[in-house]
């Protein structure tokens, strides 16, 4: 099975990219660690929770 992650962050603050950072680590580690699954991609964005639009599919 194919599987992908999707990260995201609701604010450009430097906390915020850390914790981007460490969510990206740990779902490609977590996906690649089960030999069932094979890791398709990491999705991941920046962006405020409040607003939908702007928003790429």
């Amino acid at each position: 099975m194919r599987v992908a992650a999707y990260c995201r962050t609701s604010t450009n603050q430097e906390k915020q990219n850390s914790s981007l950072e460490k969510q990206i680590a740990y779902y490609t580690a977590f996906i690649q660690s089960n030999p069932k699954w094979r890791f398709a991609a990491v999705y991941a964005g920046q962006a405020s929770g409040q607003h939908t639009q702007n928003r790429p599919g």
